[in-house]
């Protein structure tokens, strides 16, 4: 049985796999592989520690060091993974693929469970990402959908996900509110780790993908510049909606907001102090349709409109939005299809 793995090596599983993070909580929240389980055999005290004679040249000593320390935790251990592993592939990784993986990996083996061990670790696994997100971004063909506000770009590309269609939500995976109602509160993943959410969603898909229109930041995440040119690229679609729609659209996520978010936004459009007083009272009496409809207008006059737009979709029908685009998606294969044959 082949135990030492390298990240490609996993779309060969038969069983459905869970990859299990070794290393310390601390390394573990500055960024991981996308679903990982967090199992640090090390505190940070006992990490120093063994590091330190690793360094040193003494490797056997560090060794020794880790078993001792890995021993104490190991029954809680063994009773988890063994659980785990009735049901899932289990790939444990450290760092590089160093002493932390490769001392469990033994452990388990040498019990009979079919553990695997990802070799290079997880600094391997983000090189692998940084030399293979290029090649696959630029293996797709990109709908790019565009609206306004309220024009429900993120709704209806879940809706297109959930009739089973290749989509992504940049938007979801930056867990970042573009546009008129911003959430200011949500914590943002590293630049990493979007970047794996998004290499790991992109591997799922076929040839052609919806995805939302972007600039070229969220928040503080980067938007990688090779997508962003293979976006433009794609074929442009401009959500059009009614003012009401909008609102409606708007408002499920503008009652979520707190109070001094909705000041701060208000500040942001530049609304005056007499005006803000009475948009308060508003907010404070649930009449949020006056404010959208007010913030609606203010934002419009300065939202820069979107170039080489392919096609505008007028309507608001969810459901005729979505097959729509269902139908526009299947020419568009076609015509890829026909041109890859040419």
């Amino acid at each position: 049985m082949k135990v030492d793995i390298k990240y490609p090596d996993i779309f060969s599983f038969e069983k459905e796999k869970i990859f299990v993070d070794l290393r310390t909580r601390r390394e573990y929240d500055k960024g991981t592989i996308p679903g990982a389980i967090s199992l640090p055999i090390l505190d940070e005290k006992e990490r120093k520690e063994v590091s330190i004679e690793y360094n040193r040249g003494e490797h056997n000593r560090a060794k020794v060091m880790a078993v001792h320390f890995v021993s104490e935790k190991l029954p809680l251990i063994f009773e988890y993974i063994n659980l785990l592993q009735q049901q899932k592939q289990v790939v444990f990784f450290c760092d590089r693929g160093g002493y932390r993986s490769k001392i469990l990996t033994d452990i388990f083996v040498h019990l009979n469970i079919p553990v695997k061990r990802l070799k290079t670790g997880y600094k391997g696994y983000r090189q692998y990402i940084h030399h293979h997100l290029n090649r696959e971004i630029c293996k797709k063909e990109y709908i790019v959908l565009h609206g306004l506000p309220g024009a429900g770009v993120e709704k209806i590309l879940q809706g297109l996900k959930e009739l089973g269609e290749d989509a992504i939500i940049l938007d979801q995976l930056a867990n970042y509110s573009e546009g008129l109602i911003h959430d200011d509160k949500k914590v943002q993943p590293q630049q990493k780790i979007f970047e794996s959410l998004f290499f790991e969603q992109l591997l799922g898909t076929g040839p052609v993908v919806f995805i939302d229109g972007t600039s070229p930041c969220k928040g503080k995440v980067h938007i990688p510049k090779e997508l962003r040119s293979e976006m433009e690229k794609g074929y442009q679609i401009d959500l059009k909606r009614d003012i009401d729609d909008r609102i409606a659209i708007l408002e499920e996520r503008f009652q979520l907001l707190e109070k001094d978010q909705v000041q701060r936004k208000m500040d942001q459009l530049k609304i005056n102090e007499k005006d803000q007083v009475l948009q308060l009272e508003w907010w404070d009496r649930g009449e949020y349709h006056q404010i959208l409809k007010d913030w609606i207008r203010r934002n419009d006059a300065h939202e820069k409109k979107v170039k080489n737009i392919d096609w505008e979709i007028s309507s608001g029908d969810h459901d005729e939005i979505l097959s729509l685009l269902q139908t526009k998606k299947k020419e568009l294969s076609l015509k890829r299809k026909l041109q890859l044959e040419e």
